[in-house]
C-alpha cells in the first residue's frame, strides 16, 4: 500500500520538493492530533514557555514549537525573508519588535493576519501601537512592557532627608533643595537620540501633556505645537539650571554612573536599569534605588511593549493561529509568561508577583499607564520620516539652549507636514 502525502507550496520550501513516499505502511492519525504551529522568536525563555504551553495542552488541539532565531538575523524575520534561514519549517507566528518601522516591511508584503474575533478588552492600550497598523488594526498581541520613570538613588535621598515628590511645586522644591545640597539633581543623556526620544519624551508627555493631545497627535488631529506640547518642552528647559554642566552631549553611560556614584540624585530612564543585574548595581553594589512617576499636570506614566506575537498570513492553519492568539490574550497566558519569563505582560488585570519591585512595577503599568507611546506610533513614521530621529534632534537643541520650546515644537511639526502626516493641513505653519 502506498501512502502519499501531498505538500503546499509552501511546506515544499521548509521540506522537500519530492513526495513522502511510504511503501507498505499505513500511517494511522489520532482523530483529535493537534495542529503544529511553528514560532520564531529571539529569546530562550520562549523555547521554555511554549514546550511548558504544548506539553499540558492549554490550547486545545493546537501544539506551538518555538525556535530562536540568533539576533544577527532577526532583520531578515523583520523584511519577511523568512526563506533565507536555515530552519526546516517556516514560522505560523512570529516575534517582533517595537518600534514603527518593524511591521512595516511585512504589512506592505501582506504577510500579517489581522486578528479576528479575539477579545483585546483585557489588553493595556499602551502596548497595542506595537502589534497595529498605521489604520489601528491589530495584528497581535502585545509583550514585555516596560515603563519610564524618575529613578533615584535611595542613598543620597536619606541622606538629605528627602521625599518623593507628588506634584509639580513639590518636584521644584526637590530640585532646588538637590542643587542647593551640591548634588546634580537630575542627570539627562542628550547626546542617546533614543534615550530622549523613547525614553524622556514619553516620560515627559504623560506627566505633562492629557492623553487626549497626544491621542490627537497620533490621529492628525491635533498638532505638536499644542500649547501643553510646548508647556511640556518649556518646563523641561526650564530644569536645564539643575542638570548636568553638558545635558546635550554627555552620554547615558554618564548618566547611569553619575547615579550610580551618587554624583547625581536622579535620572529619566526604564525600568531595566533597577534590575539587580543593571549595570548601576556592577558599579555600585550596594546601591538603592526607588522610582516615581514624573511629577506633572497629567500625571500619567510612560509606557510600552518590547514586543509582540503577530500570525502570518499565508499559515495553512489560521485558525489554529487564531485560537493561539486568543489564549495569548488570556490571563492564563499573562500569569504563565510572567512566571516563566519574567517579563511583565500588557495583561490589564492584577497578576502575582513575589518580588516587590516588579509587584511595584506591574501595579503602577496597570493603574496609571500613559495610553499611548507617540515615538512607536506608525502614523507618524509615514514613510522615511523617522519620528524618534526628529524628536532626538530637537531635544538635543533644546537642551543646549540653542532653541527654545516653541522653535522645537514646530520644528518638528514643519517635519511632519511634509512627510504625508494626516494632520499637515491641520498643523500647517
Amino acid at each position: 500500500m502506498i501512502a502519499v502525502t501531498f505538500l503546499s507550496p509552501k511546506r515544499d520550501l521548509r521540506i522537500a520538493t519530492t513526495l513522502l513516499l511510504l511503501l507498505s505502511v499505513l500511517v494511522t492519525l489520532p482523530v483529535n492530533a493537534a495542529t503544529s504551529l511553528q514560532l520564531w522568536a529571539w529569546r530562550d525563555s520562549d523555547v521554555t514557555l511554549w514546550r511548558y504551553i504544548s506539553d499540558h495542552e492549554l490550547i486545545p488541539n493546537v501544539s506551538v514549537t518555538a525556535t530562536v532565531i540568533a539576533p544577527e538575523s532577526y532583520e531578515q524575520v523583520r523584511q519577511g525573508a523568512f526563506q533565507s534561514l536555515d530552519q526546516p519549517l517556516l514560522p505560523d507566528i512570529i516575534q517582533v519588535h517595537s518600534g514603527a518601522h518593524w511591521l512595516g516591511p511585512l504589512l506592505q508584503q501582506g504577510l500579517l493576519s489581522p486578528l479576528h474575533q479575539v477579545d483585546l478588552s483585557n489588553q493595556l492600550a499602551a502596548g497595542l501601537p506595537t502589534v497595529s497598523g498605521a489604520d489601528g488594526t491589530v495584528y497581535g498581541i502585545p509583550f514585555g512592557m516596560q515603563m519610564s520613570a524618575v529613578v533615584f538613588n535611595q542613598t543620597v535621598f536619606s541622606e538629605l532627608g528627602l521625599d518623593i515628590p507628588t506634584s509639580e511645586s513639590e518636584w521644584t522644591k526637590l530640585l532646588k533643595e538637590l542643587d542647593g545640597a551640591g548634588v546634580i539633581p537630575f542627570y539627562a543623556a542628550g547626546s542617546a537620540g533614543w534615550w530622549t526620544s523613547q525614553v524622556m519624551h514619553d516620560a515627559l508627555m504623560a506627566a505633562q501633556v492629557p492623553a487626549t493631545v497626544s491621542q490627537g497627535l497620533v490621529a492628525g488631529t491635533a498638532c505638536f505645537t499644542d500649547p501643553t506640547i510646548v508647556a511640556a518642552l518649556d518646563a523641561l528647559a526650564g530644569w536645564r539650571r539643575y542638570m548636568n554642566d553638558r545635558p546635550a552631549v554627555d552620554s547615558y553611560q554618564d548618566m547611569q554612573t553619575a547615579v550610580a556614584l551618587g554624583d547625581a540624585a536622579m535620572m529619566i530612564d526604564g525600568m531595566w536599569a533597577t534590575e539587580a543585574n543593571a549595570a548601576l548595581f556592577q558599579m555600585t553594589p550596594q546601591l538603592k534605588t526607588g522610582f516615581f512617576p514624573l511629577p506633572g499636570s497629567n500625571g500619567q506614566l510612560s509606557t510600552y511593549a518590547t514586543g509582540g506575537y503577530v500570525g502570518l498570513s499565508d499559515s495553512d492553519y489560521p485558525d489554529a493561529v487564531q485560537a493561539v492568539m486568543q489564549f495569548m490574550a488570556s490571563e492564563d497566558f499573562a500569569q504563565l509568561s510572567f512566571d516563566l519569563t519574567g517579563d511583565l505582560p500588557a495583561y490589564s488585570g492584577s497578576l502575582q508577583a513575589n518580588d516587590p519591585r516588579i509587584r511595584a512595577i506591574a501595579d503602577q503599568i496597570r493603574q496609571n499607564a500613559y495610553p499611548v507611546a507617540t515615538v512607536f506610533a506608525p502614523q507618524l513614521n509615514v514613510g522615511d520620516t523617522d519620528f524618534g530621529g526628529l524628536l532626538a534632534m530637537g531635544y538635543q537643541q533644546l537642551l543646549a539652549g540653542q532653541i527654545n520650546a516653541e522653535e522645537m515644537a514646530n520644528a518638528v511639526q514643519k517635519q511632519l507636514n511634509v512627510s504625508g502626516y494626516a494632520g499637515a493641513v491641520l498643523c500647517d505653519l
